[in-house]
């Protein structure tokens, strides 16, 4: 068998073993029970995102799950093997069985039953975007600090080895004399991949592309700024960041009758697409451009001679890509889910290319489903500066998801150790200083960045002429 059939048979081997994980044993005899987690809804991203990752955690049991309907729910706990189940979203969040809280409800209800979990003193899992907008979110993590409750917004891909290996491939680039240039993103869903009469698209519910999947995008140019700004503060970002450009494309519904995606003035207000760019502050006196680009249903190719509209298979992979005064770039394929499959990319050119001793255009690939031999050393503690998973930790077949619910727990744990809730990161971007005798987590996504990357929306919302979205408990 050859290399590239062995590896192509092992991914296939960790994808199915992703979905169909082995069941562990659950904690016990050490005078603790597993974390016993409550979900909201029975979205359908809660088996990827929670359920089936919790198989192979011991220290985790999906306690319960409460719906709007009651058989909705009953039927979801049955399908999932979920014990218990709730009538209503309060009862299962004032429930003293339960110790935290997943959150996947539509974008536009997670600020007010967030506060609500916060309230009865529930750690609490919380799926982007945080909030509908930054005021909101600003004002959920103050009440989570002054309860003593963690709250970890779900961006999943930032805890996999692989982003945290392509932050330590920048600095393989990066120097005072070739700093980084720009930075590019784009997640990019084919027509026919969201339905018309998705809740993506209702307004009153905080949808629109920007706020599905192009939160994804929107954050990881901001990882990337970060892991190669060279100071472990952000540079004024809350402030500073500014919107240079936003085009839109409007989501024009195929039932005239559909009222969902107007406003409240009764004018067009969802964003089917966005073409962005960022001007995002560094620890230079410049300003980078950072571009993003998302899609929820844009056809976008034009077969030659048929004239069929497909999805460009150049642009499938959601893509990370930076750019280096001397033309290098690193490229991060696939950034979202990158344990189906990635690659990063390191292209040479220039000065880079000569001191490497390779021609230009050369391109070296690398991947990184568990923490590489990098990890652990000085380079990749100044590249990913949120923190990178050491070499024991994981396996091949872990997915994004499995990773975040590694860290989740952690951070759980820490907290009722002593550790306070805004604290618990790896590296904490407000004060290196802090107390580190107190336990951590590896790998985090601190609140301060959940703050600025809705700051982010909100401007690109401006610029683009559609207002920034705000949560029906807080309009």
């Amino acid at each position: 068998m050859t290399t590239a059939i062995k590896e192509i048979y092992g991914r296939f081997s960790n994808i199915y073993t992703s979905f169909s994980p082995p069941a562990v044993a659950k904690r016990t005899g050490d005078g603790a029970s597993p974390l016993r987690i409550g979900i909201l809804g029975a979205a359908n991203i809660a088996p990827f995102a929670i359920i089936i990752p919790a198989k192979s955690h011991p220290d985790v049991i999906i306690s319960a799950v409460a719906a709007r309907s009651k058989d909705r729910a009953t039927a979801f706990a049955k399908k999932h093997n979920i014990p218990h189940v709730f009538s209503s979203y309060d009862e299962l969040i004032n429930d003293a069985g339960i110790d935290a809280v997943y959150n996947p409800l539509p974008n536009g209800l997670h600020y007010e039953w967030t506060l609500k979990c916060i309230a009865a003193g529930k750690h609490v899992l919380l799926e982007k975007p945080s909030t509908s907008n930054q005021a909101e979110t600003k004002h959920l993590f103050q009440q989570a600090k002054k309860a003593n409750v963690l709250v970890l917004e779900a961006f999943h891909y930032r805890f996999h080895p692989a982003l945290h290996e392509f932050a330590y491939r920048l600095h393989d680039f990066m120097s005072p004399q070739n700093p980084m240039m720009a930075v590019d993103a784009y997640l990019l869903a084919p027509a026919g991949a969201v339905g018309d009469a998705d809740i993506r698209f209702d307004h009153k519910l905080a949808g629109g592309a920007l706020m599905d999947a192009g939160v994804y995008p929107t954050s990881a140019v901001l990882y990337t700024m970060r892991a190669a700004a060279g100071t472990w503060q952000r540079a004024n970002w809350e402030q500073g960041i500014e919107v240079r450009e936003a085009r839109p494309t409007l989501f024009e519904p195929r039932v005239s009758s559909s009222q969902a995606h107007l406003n409240q003035n009764g004018d067009p207000a969802i964003d089917v697409g966005m073409e962005a760019t960022l001007l995002v502050p560094t620890a230079r006196p410049a300003k980078l451009p950072c571009k993003i680009e998302t899609s929820l249903g844009r056809s976008l190719f034009t077969l030659p001679l048929l004239g069929w509209r497909v999805p460009n298979p150049g642009r499938l992979a959601p893509t990370l890509k930076a750019t280096f005064k001397d033309g290098s770039t690193v490229e991060l394929q696939n950034f979202v889910v990158p344990f189906f499959w990635h690659t990063i990319k390191a292209t040479y050119r220039g000065k880079s290319a000569s001191d490497a001793g390779v021609a230009p255009g050369t391109a070296r690939t690398y991947k990184a489903y568990v923490p590489s031999d990098n990890s652990g050393t000085e380079q990749m503690r100044k590249a990913a500066k949120d923190g990178h998973w050491p070499n024991s930790t994981g396996e091949a077949w872990w997915s994004t998801y499995r990773y975040q619910l590694e860290a989740f727990v952690l951070a759980v744990r820490a907290v009722q150790k002593g550790t306070e809730p805004d604290q618990v990161g790896a590296i904490n971007m407000i004060n290196e200083d802090r107390d580190k005798s107190t336990p951590r987590v590896p790998v985090w996504v601190h609140n301060e960045e959940s703050v600025i990357i809705m700051q982010a929306i909100d401007a690109i919302y401006e610029k683009s002429g559609l207002a920034k979205r705000v949560s029906p408990t807080s309009s």
